[in-house]
């Protein structure tokens, strides 16, 4: 009896699910669908801030086009349009964005951009005098600079709410955004050169090859269109807080005011303000004009071809995207304090006086002499001080925007901190490109 008592509990256990086992499955799936949404989240917000440089680069990349049909201020002009249109509508995101839908934002600025990309270079050919033809450049540039705007911050907050690693994933797109138009130009210029074109059709072939090259730059911002579509349901599935809860989380601390927020983060709001200001009204507008001194005898018109302005243009992008990756390493980011930043933000000034060397006084070469020329006349200087700029800026930029929220002392006020530190980033643009036209006249004689 006691035999058979044991085989019927036996045959029990053995028919009765092991529910732990099952919990422990199911949990396993579960982590598994999370983490897989996780890494589609952040391709997503990769390609996104992608898109969110792309036009701006786009338009300040192929330098020898513009300096070829247009004013010689026109690429300091150009980003102090796109910069003024951005910092405008970012100070209006910034104080009624958040009443808005985020469909028509994307929708508007995608659409924007993609008009403009094909716009601008057609605007050449059908224009015949150089000032109308920049005066009127300038309107479409000034609107893709309004679209990001919109777009940028628009992203940026859908990308913090649907998890922290999004916002790096969007950060780590823009540091990508300059290499993939460096690469788009060096592509499509060394085809054509490949080609072996005369000098009589080279005028032709460079209008060609920057009008290939802008529709390759709007045929992404159609990519864009697809992720957003992408991205669309995520946000419609996503249980986010309730309006309720959101307000009792806010009655725990009172809120503080606009000027107690920016008294906290005055420091890194500083830094990265000049690491800005500086970084555009050198780039390009001083970079441009520095010549390739070792032809520079041989060939008064320059016999690179244009690419010396592609590979130092290609090294500030290559280096920029490097020293944005560096606070990935911890070494790289627990070196730097906040105040730090701010004193290697400023002593970045050093920049405007040794690039400024290697650009002034521009080659005389009317009578094919070349005899005059910049003080520091060396190819190998003028890239390492290129690399050292691009690190700095790289590099300064994402140590400040990662630490700059740990000097907010209340959790209820880290939204006004996010907006007045993408106001102050989008202000030194502004300022960089103000200060950029005034360095471009001592250029345009």
């Amino acid at each position: 009896m006691e035999l058979k008592s044991v085989q019927t509990e036996t045959q029990q256990v053995e028919q009765t699910p092991d529910t732990s086992r099952l919990f422990v499955i199911d949990e396993q799936n579960q982590g598994q669908k999370e983490a897989q949404q996780q890494k589609k989240l952040y391709r997503i917000f990769f390609l996104l801030g992608i898109g969110a440089l792309l036009p701006f680069n786009c338009i300040i990349v192929p330098v020898d086009f513009w300096l070829m049909f247009y004013n010689p201020i026109f690429l300091s002009a150009a980003a102090l349009s796109y910069n003024a249109g951005n910092w405008i509508v970012t100070l209006y995101m910034m104080i009624r964005g958040y009443k808005h839908n985020k469909n028509p934002l994307m929708l508007i600025s995608l659409t924007t951009w993609l008009v403009s990309l094909i716009i601008i270079p057609v605007l050449h050919p059908i224009i015949s005098n150089i000032l109308v033809k920049t005066v009127i450049t300038l309107v479409p540039i000034t609107l893709c600079g309004m679209a990001n705007g919109l777009y940028f911050p628009t992203v940026l907050d859908m990308g913090c709410k649907l998890g922290p690693l999004n916002a790096q994933a969007m950060m780590a797109g823009n540091g990508i955004a300059g290499l993939v138009t460096q690469f788009l130009l060096i592509l499509i210029k060394g085809i054509v050169t490949g080609a072996k074109v005369s000098e009589d059709q080279y005028n032709k072939t460079l209008f060609y090859q920057t009008l290939a090259y802008f529709i390759l730059g709007a045929g992404y911002i159609i990519v864009c269109f697809f992720v957003w579509a992408k991205l669309k349901p995520i946000l419609n599935g996503h249980n986010q807080l309730s309006t309720q809860q959101q307000n009792n989380e806010e009655q725990i601390e009172e809120k503080s005011s606009f000027w107690q927020v920016f008294k906290m983060i005055i420091v890194p709001s500083l830094s990265i303000f000049f690491i800005f200001a500086i970084t555009l009204a050198i780039f390009p507008t001083i970079i441009a004009p520095i010549p390739f001194n070792t032809n520079a005898k041989k060939n008064a018109l320059g016999s690179d071809n244009g690419w010396w302005n592609i590979g130092v243009m290609t090294t500030f992008m290559i280096f920029d995207w490097v020293g944005r990756q560096m606070p990935v390493f911890k070494w790289a980011s627990a070196c730097l304090n906040l105040k730090a930043c701010l004193c290697l933000a400023v002593s970045r000034l050093v920049f405007f006086a040794v690039f400024l060397l290697e650009a002034l006084p521009k080659y005389v070469c009317d009578d094919h002499s070349c005899a005059k020329g910049p003080i520091i006349k060396s190819d190998i200087v003028t890239i390492l001080t290129m690399i050292v700029f691009a690190l700095s800026n790289g590099w300064l930029s994402s140590v400040t925007m990662m630490k700059y929220s740990s000097c907010v002392t209340k959790k209820v006020d880290g939204s006004l901190a996010a907006n007045i530190q993408t106001f102050m980033l989008n202000s030194g643009l502004f300022a960089g490109g103000l200060l950029s036209l005034g360095i471009a006249v001592p250029f345009s004689k």
